[in-house]
């Protein structure tokens, strides 16, 4: 089973995010779990159990009663559905982030327990593009490095062939 994240707009324009499912190797989709209104511009990746996490970007207003504005959700079943959500604050760097309304990215190690997620990490601005690291499935996250201190926005990352990480 592949799972792949997507957004779309219900019939009002309000984005949500939810998982492609692929069970033959990506020949052909069909729409998975959907999250609330305002999950938008997300990124998955696999925890070493078999499970999905997933992050996404929180619309200003839309998702504060989800705890914050950089939201996770964890699927147990590759993507149908999400066992758990959780967010964190934009401000208060709760868990270890701090997220400035701003698209992310994540991906998890070859080896181990260990996931990467990239943002800019400030509160309320578009800045200091930084490297965090969770060891506990994405409940807590540890700064690893600060790439770029200045403007920054949105990023990717990539293993390359050697195992070595890209961003």
């Amino acid at each position: 089973l592949a799972a792949r994240r997507a957004d779309c707009c219900d019939c009002a324009g309000s984005p949500q995010s939810y998982t492609l499912l692929s069970d033959d190797r990506g020949r052909t989709w069909r729409a998975g779990g959907r999250l609330p209104v305002g999950w938008t511009e997300s990124a998955l990746a696999e925890l070493p159990n078999g499970s999905v996490l997933l992050t996404a970007r929180a619309l200003r207003g839309r998702a504060a009663r989800l705890g914050g504005r950089r939201l996770f959700a964890r699927s147990d079943d590759a993507g149908e559905t999400w066992a758990r959500t959780w967010g964190f604050s934009g401000g208060g760097g709760e868990g270890g982030l701090r997220d400035p309304d701003c698209a992310a990215s994540m991906i998890s190690a070859e080896q181990g327990p260990r996931l990467w997620f990239a943002n800019p990490a400030h509160a309320t601005r578009r800045c200091n593009l930084s490297l965090h690291a969770s060891d506990d499935g994405g409940a807590r996250w540890q700064l690893a490095h600060v790439i770029h201190p200045g403007r920054s926005a949105y990023s990717d990352m990539t293993l390359t062939p050697s195992g070595d990480l890209a961003i």
